[in-house]
Order: structure tokens, then C-alpha cells, then sequence
């Protein structure tokens, strides 16, 4: 597996002023297609794509370097849902692809609803947008891997791993969603095969998280070498970070209206909400969004 030097930041972003700082993990879960911010229960406006990319900006011009990752279900939000509505479905994971290549996304893990029209639309994504797909558990039926099983990329010569794991709770209905093409193998066999391939190469392990709260606690405990861990809330857990022995987890609200952010230097990770009063959407980016929404409500009537 190549390793990817990034000298800077994402290229989408600005440069960063003189007395740039190190990378700094920005992830997201669960985000389920959600394009425009949505207004949380409190009443504050959160999230949407525009915004997250000015709080890259803000972190690049701050002198950071940011790494964006999304842990996975990012195109769609129910499955069920996005089949029965295809054709705005299918654009806006279109559309967010598209904002994913342009926000030079390190990894995307594949989530359930991500297969809602199987492999072969995932696959289409890669092919147009270069999505860059990790899973280090779902293969094929003969084993061979479905996307990469990791990314590597080095940041001022330290070198980032990410890869993303799914649930085996959920292997049949996977096999179904991709037409019996894809199974889920064993998460810890997996994740020790993706180690093994880095051959020590690797100063961060980053695991993007499908899997069950029970498996995750197992992952942690049997893999003290894995340093983070981006999940969603789960069983009643709290956004945030928490440890596992020496295993770092930070659990991320879906629907795009926070980020986990975790700086590799310092070594300290945190929630940081979107609110669309305190952090300014990208001009450019709004635009975008804008045009792509005129542009769904005048094919799809919604």
C-alpha cells in the first residue's frame, strides 16, 4: 500500500500561514446524505457540507493541517428510504462524492445504507470521483478485497494509517445488499491482517468503526496498537472522547452537524459543533450547494 505525502493540507484549502502546526483528524459518521445544515431540538441551525469545509478552511488558515475522514454511512440515510426514492438518492450521493474529491477526503468508510444500490454504485463513485473507499473486512465471496483495506498518508514524515471495519452481526444482510458479491469477514482477523501489511510502518492506527458496541470494546482490548477510534454514540453513550486501556474512542454525532476532530500532535481529541451562527460556510462551497439544490428541486420536485 502506497503511502501519500501531505505537504500541506488538503488541496481544496488554503495554504497555511508561516508556523504551520501538524495534522489534525476531522471526522464524520452517520451523516446520511444531509447536505444543507438542519436545525438541532434546542433550535440552533448545524452542520451542512458548506459549513464543514469553512471549518477546514478555518483550521488550514490557522496553520493546521487538516485530514478529513468519514467513518461511514455518509451518502445515505436509510436504505429502505433511498430505494424508494432513487433519483434524488442517487444525486446527492452523487453530489457529496463529488464535494468529497474537491475536500481531498483521506478515507470514507462503507456503512450499511451506503450500499443501498450495491457495489456496483459504489464502484461507480470511485470510478468518477476517486472515493476513497477503505474496508479491511468486506471482500469478496473468494476473499479478495472489495476496496482497499487501508490508507496510509505522511504528514511532515509521520505516517497516518486509516482503515474502517463492519459489524459481522450484519453479514447476511450485507450479502444481500450487494447481490451475494461481497461477505464480512472476521473484524480482528482483518484488522491484524491490515497491521501485518503496514509492517510497522505506520505511526497512527486509525480505525474508522461499523461495528457493534460489543465488538468495538473487543477491538480495543485485543489491539492495543490501534490509537483511535471514530465511531457514533451508541447504547446511550455520550459524544466524545473515551479510552479503552491505552485506545482512544471518539464518538461522533451523525447527521453532519458536528465533527470529531483529533490532533495528532497534542494528541487530544474533541466534538466541535457546526453552529451556523459561529462557524462560516465556505463562499464558494454555499454556492455550489445552492446550484445543487436548484438543480434537485427542478429534476426530482423535491
Amino acid at each position: 500500500m502506497a503511502v501519500l505525502s501531505v505537504a500541506l493540507c488538503l488541496l481544496a484549502f488554503p495554504e497555511p500561514d508561516a508556523g504551520a502546526q501538524g495534522a489534525v483528524l476531522v471526522g464524520t459518521v452517520a451523516v446520511g446524505g444531509q447536505v444543507e445544515p438542519y436545525q438541532s431540538m434546542s433550535g440552533d441551525e448545524l452542520g451542512g457540507l458548506a459549513h464543514r469545509i469553512g471549518y477546514l478552511n478555518a483550521l488550514a488558515n490557522a496553520g493546521s493541517k487538516p485530514l478529513f475522514v468519514d467513518a461511514g454511512g455518509g451518502f445515505f440515510a436509510d436504505a429502505t428510504v433511498a430505494q424508494l426514492t432513487p433519483d434524488p438518492s442517487i444525486m446527492t450521493a452523487m453530489f457529496i462524492a463529488k464535494m468529497y474529491e474537491e475536500m481531498r477526503a483521506v478515507a470514507v468508510n462503507v456503512g450499511p445504507s451506503d450500499l443501498a444500490f450495491g457495489l456496483d454504485f459504489l464502484e461507480e463513485l470511485v470510478a468518477t470521483y476517486e472515493t476513497p473507499f477503505v474496508s479491511a473486512n468486506l471482500t469478496s465471496t473468494s476473499g479478495t478485497a472489495v476496496f482497499d483495506p487501508y490508507r496510509m498518508v505522511s504528514v511532515d514524515g509521520v505516517n497516518v494509517l486509516v482503515t474502517g471495519l463492519w459489524t459481522s452481526t450484519e453479514g447476511s444482510a450485507i450479502s444481500r445488499a450487494t447481490g451475494y458479491q461481497a461477505v464480512v469477514q472476521d473484524p480482528a482477523r482483518a484488522l491484524r491482517s491490515v497491521i501485518q501489511s503496514a509492517g510497522g510502518q505506520a505511526d497512527w492506527i486509525v480505525l474508522m468503526s461499523q461495528l457493534s458496541p460489543s465488538e468495538e470494546l473487543s477491538i480495543a482490548q485485543a489491539f492495543p496498537t490501534v490509537d483511535l477510534i471514530l465511531s457514533a454514540p451508541s447504547g446511550g453513550s455520550d459524544p466524545g472522547e473515551e479510552s479503552v486501556g491505552d485506545v482512544r474512542i471518539l464518538r461522533i454525532p451523525p447527521r453532519g452537524g458536528a465533527v470529531g476532530t483529533f490532533d495528532l500532535e497534542e494528541e487530544r481529541g474533541e466534538i466541535v459543533w457546526l453552529d451556523t451562527a459561529e462557524v462560516a460556510a465556505d463562499p464558494e462551497s454555499a454556492r455550489t450547494v445552492e446550484e445543487f439544490l436548484v438543480e434537485l428541486h427542478e429534476k426530482c420536485g423535491c
